[in-house]
């Protein structure tokens, strides 16, 4: 790829200069998608999250706008210089680095129909936590994915057993789990994600050598189990064998 030179304000000394960038953003933070970004403005400051007080540490924070007519809106992208800038260096004589752009905005996970219909608690929860773990919040989001995947094993076996709704929703996820779900392959991922659900929530972990994304995993598989059942459980009912048919409109 390609460098790019731009024109940028040092609001250090209020020069206007050009820096040269290893590169241009190729997807917008905030809808995601692959793009040539259309460039806007560029300035040089102090970076004082490395160094406060100090003037020798430079970042560019370079202006663009996505041109997706579905978006189009501006973001910010961020530079930190190849070499260290001394404070009477032109910031034209290094090689400005791609380092982070923003705002960040989450990008949502989407379900099948079937797990949507079935479970819309979950999938609201799981991309609530998501959003937590893109925002490098995994304290947070790793208690969200266990609380998402209460809500996907309590609310499928609600709607296999509407019946006995009250009581799914009262009892612990592992009795749920252990005297409820019938299907092997559901019980096994999900019994598995709420043991490392749980250590998310809890002071020590028992599982020193699994982290949140065993147990985004382990969701995953349950999710791909549940999903796998809802959909069997309604061909079964949607084609029953034809003398069963015969009866039923007899």
């Amino acid at each position: 790829m390609s460098t790019i030179s731009v024109s940028a304000k040092n609001l250090i000394n209020g020069q206007q200069g050009f820096i040269t960038l290893n590169r241009q953003p190729d997807q917008c933070p905030i809808c995601h998608h692959a793009i040539e970004p259309a460039f806007r403005i560029a300035f040089v400051v102090v970076d004082v999250s490395i160094s406060p007080g100090e003037g020798n540490v430079r970042r560019a924070q370079v202006v663009y706008h996505c041109p997706r007519r579905s978006c189009y809106r501006l973001f910010i992208a961020s530079y930190s210089p190849a070499t260290l800038i001394a404070a009477d260096h032109q910031i034209s004589s290094t090689l400005w680095q791609l380092t982070s752009t923003e705002p960040r905005v989450a990008q949502q996970q989407t379900f099948s129909d079937e797990i949507a219909q079935v479970s819309p608690g979950f999938v609201s929860i799981f991309n609530q936590a998501k959003a937590a773990e893109d925002f490098n919040l995994p304290d947070v989001a790793g208690p969200g994915y266990r609380k998402a995947l209460e809500f996907l094993v309590k609310e499928y076996l609600i709607d296999e057993n509407p019946g006995d709704a009250d009581a799914i929703k009262k009892e612990q996820l592992s009795n749920v789990i252990a005297n409820r779900v019938t299907d092997p392959r559901v019980k096994g991922m999900a019994s598995r994600a709420s043991w490392l659900g749980n250590d998310e929530t809890h002071y020590e972990r028992r599982w020193k050598d699994k982290d949140i994304q065993d147990l985004k995993q382990l969701v995953r598989l349950t999710v791909i189990w549940v999903e796998s059942c809802v959909l069997s459980r309604r061909l079964e009912q949607d084609m029953l064998h034809p003398s069963k048919a015969r009866a039923m409109k007899d």
